[in-house]
């Protein structure tokens, strides 16, 4: 079990302690699979131990697939045949997060989750809420493509002044402050006096080999926390990426045996929705391992042999997240009231 206080008594001020429990956690990362992955241990840790936990997902997911509206930079073809059941990727994605939600949180909570739409202000009139038992999800789903400019939409949010954009279904217009505006509007109306409140995001910081989105997001939110110095009360554990997977198994503070099962479990399932719903977007790739047991692969997987396989497949390096979770801590400046 991962325990809190090994993941707040991290401090970048040497001989520092920070508080030892949480009350509440709020996640956001930049798509669909980011926290299942990259956030793994802690994130199911805060939905079994019943904590309020909200998380954003920030992107719809939709590696530039998404179809409402049309995205000129992507053939007709390619946006309405990839799926048998003509559900646009990142809808796919989104449910198949959910089925993984649905494996961690308390068998007491009532099924099935509740879908909703909210109005979260400053032209955010329409965006999807889900809940199961203490568990809150947003889904602004901006697009996950790149932009004319080279960047993708978050980088372009980030980096350029004045730019504007839909999210993949029409309804929403984000600008940056638009974007950071909400990511506050969300945490303070789920945790209004709650005095300790946690918030894990992607680090800001530049990495090779580290996905646009997930430094883009990660700066964003920091800027959300920074410019309004209220929320600076929040607790904050900021992850690495990629380069999370190649933590220690031997190492206590990032890596969590007990956890693996779970991890792999919801993993799976998110997989068992894509196949199922039929979303074979092939890719060129090699050995796909389930990871349970090590000899089993998908029954759309194939071999080094440069056949197409799933795009998003179980492949090793995803797999090799299980159980670990990496992160720097930054120590709040009070209890909340936000």
């Amino acid at each position: 079990m991962v325990k809190r206080f090994s993941k707040f008594a991290i401090s970048l001020a040497a001989g520092a302690v920070i508080s030892a429990s949480a009350q509440a956690a709020v996640y956001v990362v930049a798509h669909p699979d980011d926290d299942i992955l990259m956030m793994g241990p802690n994130l199911i840790n805060d939905i079994k131990q019943n904590y309020p936990t909200v998380i954003i997902v920030v992107t719809a997911g939709d590696a530039g697939k998404s179809y409402r509206p049309k995205l000129p930079s992507v053939p007709d073809a390619d946006q309405n045949s990839f799926n048998s059941q003509s559900n646009p990727y990142y809808r796919v994605r989104l449910t198949a997060r959910e089925y993984a939600l649905n494996l961690w949180v308390p068998s007491s909570y009532a099924r099935p989750l509740a879908r909703s739409w909210v109005n979260l202000g400053s032209g955010v009139s329409q965006v999807e809420r889900i809940q199961l038992g203490n568990v809150v999800e947003y889904h602004l789903n901006l697009p996950d493509q790149v932009e004319g400019s080279g960047k993708t939409t978050i980088q372009s949010l980030r980096d350029m002044a004045g730019y504007v954009t839909h999210d993949v279904e029409g309804l929403n217009t984000y600008s940056a402050a638009t974007l950071r505006g909400v990511i506050r509007t969300i945490i303070s109306s789920n945790f209004h006096n709650t005095p300790i409140l946690n918030i894990n995001y992607q680090s800001p910081q530049a990495v090779t080999g580290e996905h646009p989105d997930h430094i883009a997001v990660g700066a964003i939110v920091q800027a959300a926390i920074n410019e309004v110095p209220s929320y600076k009360c929040m607790g904050q554990a900021i992850y690495d990426g990629y380069s999370a997977s190649a933590v220690s198994t031997s190492d206590p503070k990032f890596y969590f045996p007990g956890l693996v099962a779970a991890q792999r479990a919801g993993y799976e399932q998110v997989h068992a929705v894509l196949k199922d719903q039929g979303n074979i977007t092939p890719i060129d790739g090699g050995i796909v391992n389930m990871g349970t047991p090590a000899s089993t692969t998908t029954p759309y997987a194939t071999s080094s042999d440069s056949t197409p396989r799933q795009m998003g497949t179980m492949d090793g390096f995803h797999t090799s997240f299980y159980g670990k979770s990496k992160w720097t801590a930054v120590a709040s400046t009070g209890s909340c009231n936000l």
